[in-house]
């Protein structure tokens, strides 16, 4: 499978961003954000369709796909992402600019666009509003107390033994994932050390965060975000938001589509019928 993209490395706040740009001379950008230990590569069917329209950039966050990792010490508290985005913003934009993100990425997007208003000129979350279950404060000390005990001990990927097992795994948390995309990501998400596959995401990842999600917070970015915003959800994804009325009424112009057929990653498993719902949106608020 083939991607016609540009590649290069973007450094921001220390980390060295791996970035994909398709049509980068389109007059106005789409900017695509993953999920959690997912890539930019994730973006590749769908942006080689938006591509057509529009200046396309993908990046890997930080200790995800081909960027860098933290140092010795640091950590991946999810306000860093929502840091780099802001330190990128100004390299990756170009003209109107808008924002596609998915999962993880999309909490990225709330919290920066509710941070700075008006960024973006449109927002589409791909399942991208977080966890379906809002944690209680009760809980926050006992989750400290776990992230505490997994950083004293070291963390590191077991090694695959063939391409095969990688693309099992990656169709254990999508089961809609084509063959030939799972094979495709296999690829651009492992290493061979050894004769054998390792992930090349940072394995620190592996640990529980510190800082549980909590909705309240989550609803308070959403009432500042002014863009408009397409809310998309898969027919098929086990994350179901709770809380779905409270969300719907929190963004000040939102709609919502339901993808039929569609897990929790709607542009890997039906990425034509997923762009057609972006351009209309997009066009529509031209």
């Amino acid at each position: 499978m083939k991607s016609e993209h540009e590649q290069k490395f973007i450094t921001a706040n220390g980390i060295r961003h791996n970035t994909l740009i398709w049509n980068p001379e389109g007059k106005e950008t789409i900017v695509c954000l993953h999920g959690f230990v997912c890539s930019a590569f994730y973006f590749v069917k769908l942006a080689s369709i938006l591509k057509q329209k529009y200046r396309v950039v993908a990046f890997d966050f930080r200790g995800h796909g081909l960027s860098s990792w933290v140092k010795e010490g640091g950590y991946y508290h999810f306000f860093n992402y929502v840091a780099d985005l802001d330190a990128l913003w100004n390299q990756i934009s170009s003209g109107p600019t808008h924002i596609v993100a998915h999962s993880m990425g999309g909490m990225v997007a709330n919290y920066y666009l509710g941070a700075k208003p008006g960024q973006a000129k449109t927002l589409t979350l791909i399942e991208g509003e977080g966890p379906p279950r809002n944690t209680p404060f009760s809980e926050a000390p006992e989750k400290l107390e776990k992230w505490l005990s997994q950083m004293i001990q070291p963390q590191f990927h077991q090694p695959m033994e063939s391409l095969d097992i990688a693309m099992k795994k990656l169709k254990v948390y999508n089961r809609t994932l084509p063959d030939d995309f799972a094979e495709y990501l296999a690829r651009e998400m492992t290493k061979k050390v050894d004769g054998k596959y390792i992930w090349i995401f940072d394995p620190l990842h592996k640990t529980m965060a510190p800082q549980a999600f909590y909705s309240e917070q989550a609803l308070e970015f959403f009432r500042k975000i002014t863009c408009p915003v397409l809310r998309i959800k898969g027919s098929l994804s086990p994350y179901k938001i709770t809380q779905e009325e409270l969300h719907q009424k929190a963004f000040s112009q939102a709609i919502t589509k339901t993808m039929e057929g569609s897990s929790h990653f709607p542009h890997t498993d039906k990425p034509e019928e997923l762009a057609e719902l972006i351009e209309d949106f997009l066009q529509e608020h031209a």
